[in-house]
This record gives structure tokens, sequence and C-alpha cells, in this order.
């Protein structure tokens, strides 16, 4: 039964031709779930890294594949340049046993320092201490790969902040630690690479960190060598999704913007090259058909919220614009753009995996982005399709790039300050509508004294979500307000020290 569904799916990718802008491609039969894509042996065209072991691209769909001579306790999870000599060294992680200065059961990393094409040093054991986890980006733009240690802090059993400690590379293995800082807990990082995102959002020169966590967008403003300021702005989960976070120039106009996905949607945060988010974009994803899934992964399958899984960028419709490459539950590769001011589905193609994984690369010809997609529920399973290379031929766009504003310039001037009420219908909290004023930095807006934090994110589809923290309420307010003709209003029900009671919030 398994079987026939793959085959019908099959038939699919060809009757779905006439809307297609990616076409399936060579089949990679030795290929893997959640590879790592790098170009190790520097001949422009990208390979697929396994566990232990790389698939050589050899051009036109032919791998060769070469033993990377690891332990069988170890297993590469992505590359690095740590000394800036623009080889690909890698980075693996060993449960064999705990490196130097570790506590028992601790995971042990280590980086390979590439020598020439295919051959690398001895194994450079990481200290992180026992719990911290190793993440990539050059943060002081010296052109060299630093590591940033990220090690959860509990209180109890409860998360309560992650502590980060930056290690900048002295380009031969060895770092300079800068002093650790704490900042949100429960960080949510790419679900399959370790590197962070990282750029100069604000075009002073220095590198910026942005990361979702469950109910923020954080911003780690860079000060320099090596050092940050971290900024919050609220984001609801339900909307705007937490894992799947990406940053790329989507509307051409020379500044950087956040793209996160959510249920069965993709929203473009558009930076206004201040390092603020003046604008949202929104952009739904139809479910166009349905497909017959082994009984084990009904329910997830059946949950849209699992969808899009994750998404690349590149040109894969039309040169001369950033697009999005994302998949969906069911299994449709669907491509978005950034057109006449709106971001939409501009392409779609059907392929034999459910839940798939997309990885963009140049699999076929240097400088071109294709697509590995795969399937990495079903590893293991013989019946499971194999990955395959997904091909795309791009056209050429005339004024592409016509909405460009230059580099660093806003995209649309600050927003005015707004003016919420809030009234709580018992004994706890204000009785009567007392009026907080928010600053606005474009869609976002706070009001914050000694004692309260009033948050508010406004979406392009007309809806506010508003987080509210105070001394009489036993944990923040989350909730979402609609607009009237009299402004926004919403009213939820909240836990106070005097028990439950309703909160209302209009706009005055």
């Amino acid at each position: 039964m398994r079987t026939a569904s793959f085959v019908t799916l099959l038939i699919l990718v060809s009757a779905s031709s006439a809307f297609t802008a990616i076409t399936p491609g060579p089949v990679i039969a030795n290929g893997q779930s959640l590879p790592v894509v790098a170009d190790l042996d520097g001949n422009g065209l990208d390979d697929i890294i396994l566990s232990r072991s790389v698939l050589l691209n050899q051009g036109n769909g032919q791998f060769v594949s070469h033993d990377l001579n690891l332990a069988q306790t170890e297993e590469v999870i992505d590359w690095l340049d740590l000394n800036g000599d623009g080889r690909k060294d890698l980075l693996t992680k060993d449960t064999a046993g705990a490196g130097p200065g570790q506590p028992p059961g601790a995971t042990t990393y280590r980086i390979y320092l590439a020598n020439g094409p295919m051959t690398y040093g001895p194994g450079i054991v990481i200290n992180t201490g026992g719990t911290a986890v190793p993440y990539i980006a050059d943060v002081n733009g010296d052109g060299k790969d630093d590591i940033i240690l990220v090690r959860t802090l509990f209180q109890g059993v409860t998360e309560v902040a992650s502590e980060w400690t930056v290690l900048l590379s002295r380009g031969d293995g060895t770092f300079d630690a800068r002093p650790s800082f704490q900042t949100v807990p429960d960080p949510q990082f790419g679900r399959y690479d370790h590197h962070l995102l990282a750029a100069d959002l604000n075009h002073d020169g220095i590198t910026d960190i942005v990361f979702r966590s469950v109910y923020d967008l954080v911003v780690l403003r860079g000060t320099g060598g090596g050092d940050f300021v971290q900024q919050k702005r609220f984001l609801p989960q339900a909307p705007f999704g937490t894992w799947s976070t990406g940053l790329a120039d989507i509307d051409h106009d020379g500044n950087l913007d956040v793209v996160m996905a959510g249920a069965r949607s993709m929203r473009v945060l558009f930076g206004d090259g201040r390092g603020g988010f003046t604008r949202v974009a929104t952009a739904s994803i139809a479910k166009l058909r349905s497909v017959t899934v082994p009984d084990y992964l009904a329910a997830i399958v059946g949950d849209q919220a699992q969808a899009p899984r994750n998404f690349v960028f590149g040109e894969f419709v039309a040169s001369g614009r950033t697009e999005i490459a994302a998949g969906t539950a069911e299994g449709d590769v669907v491509i978005l753009a950034f057109v006449q001011n709106k971001l939409q589905e501009v392409a779609r193609t059907a392929t034999e995996f459910i839940l798939p994984d997309i990885y963009a690369g140049s699999f076929l010809q240097a400088g071109r982005k294709d697509l590995y997609v795969t399937w990495n529920l079903g590893y293991g399973d013989p019946n499971s399709p194999k990955p395959r290379l997904f091909t795309s031929q791009p056209s050429v766009v005339a004024n592409a790039v016509s909405q460009s504003r230059g580099r660093g310039h806003a995209s649309s001037p600050p927003a005015s300050p707004l003016t919420l009420s809030v009234t709580a219908s018992g004994t706890c909290g204000p009785a009567n509508a007392t009026a907080l004023t928010l600053t606005r930095d474009g869609m976002f807006g706070i009001y914050q004294d000694a004692a309260q934090t009033l948050e508010t994110v406004t979406d392009d589809l007309g809806t506010m979500y508003v987080r509210l923290d105070a001394p009489w309420l036993s944990s923040p307010i989350m909730s979402t307000l609609s607009p009237t003709d009299r402004g926004y209003e919403g009213t939820t029900l909240a836990s106070t020290s005097c028990g439950p009671q309703s909160v209302s919030f209009a706009e005055r």
C-alpha cells in the first residue's frame, strides 16, 4: 500500500508540469536524510555530506562516495571556515565519551581543519563545559568563523535562560573567549544546521544575530569584538511559527528581512536598514491535494501546522529576485516571491515525499541553485523514496530590482504612538481603564515602566497581538485584538493573584 502511494505521487509530479518551475531530476540512490551541503573538493559543485562520508559531486547528477575516516560514533554536523583560507573545515559530534575537561556522558564536539581538498588534520576538541552546544558565526567580521557555545540554564526542571559564550577564532584551532552573557530561554535555531543567522542588519559594519524563542523575535545587536546587546520583540507562536527562520533581502531594497514559516504560511518581516522591521507580508500555502500515508504518519501529516518544515532561498523561477522554496506536509515544493508588493506563490511542484526536507545547492551547475529533497521521517524504511534532485531553470526578469531603495534606506517612516486602555474585571488589576501609550518601531509597540510591560505586534492581516506582564498577573497575558470602527479591541481571561478574571484592551 505504501509503495503504491509513492507511485501515485510520482504520477502527480508529471501531472503538475504545467505549473512547474522546478522539475524532477536524478535520484540519489545512496543519499540520506539530514545531509550537510558544501563544496568540499572545490570544483564549484556542492557535495552531499552524510554522517561519516561525503558524496562528491561529479556533475550531471553523478556522485562518488568518499569515506571521511571518522569513528563509528562520530558524525559531521556542519562545516565552517575557522582560519579564513576558503577551505571547508568540518564540525563533528561524538557521543562515545567525554572530551578533556568535560563531565562523564557529555557529547564531544571536534573541528577538523582542512589542509587541502579532502584532507584534514587531527580533530580539535571544543571544550563545551559538558552541556553547551556549539554554533557557528563570524561575529567580528575578520573572515574567520567563530564558535558560540549555548548552554541551557535551569531552576529546578524549569528552563529560565540560555548562557552564551563567544569563542573568537585565532585561526589555528584555538580561541579567545569573551565574557558569557544570558539571553532568553529556549532559543530556537535552524532545525538541521549549526550556522546561526548572523549578518549586519543596520549597516554599521558589525555582525548581528537573529533567532526565535517561543514568544519572541530576538536580535543580538553586535557592538564590536564579539559582544552583543539583546533586543526582544514579541511574536506569538501560533501565527508566526518558531523554528524555521531565515535572513534574506526579499524585496531587494538593500536591507535584510526576516523570513519565518507558520502554519501553512510564510511571513516576511521587512528590515528598515536601521535594525527595525517596519512592514510584514504574509502568504498562505493552500493544500491542493491529499496523499495516502502509513498509519504511523497520519496524525503528523494531518496536522497542517507541521508545514512548511523548512525553506531555502534562491532564484528558482526568475533571475534577479530572491525566492523562497518551502515544502508542504503532503509533499509539494512551493516557490514564493515578493511580486507587485505582495508575497505570493509563483510556482508549485509535486514530489514523492511526505513532509519533505529541502536543501539548496549548486548540484547540477555551478552558480545555479537546485534542490535536494528528502524525507527524514521515512529514513530506514526500504519502501521510502530515495532523495532526489529537483532542477531549476530560472527565466530572466526585467526590472527585477526596481523596488530597490538603496542600501540602508528605511522602508517606511516610524509608526505613530499607540494608546491602549487596560481594564480588569476583578479586584486585582486596574478596575478603571488605564491608558498606556506605546512607542512603536514599525509593526512592534512597547510600553514599559517599573511595574509592567505591554507589548504589541500588528500583522498585515488586520490583527494585533498583545502581551502584558504586571505584578497582579500570575503569568503574562497573551491576547488577540481585532479591528473595529473604534480601533483595536479584545478581551481575554487572565490568571491573577485574586483568581481568574477577564481583562479588556481597547485602542484609544
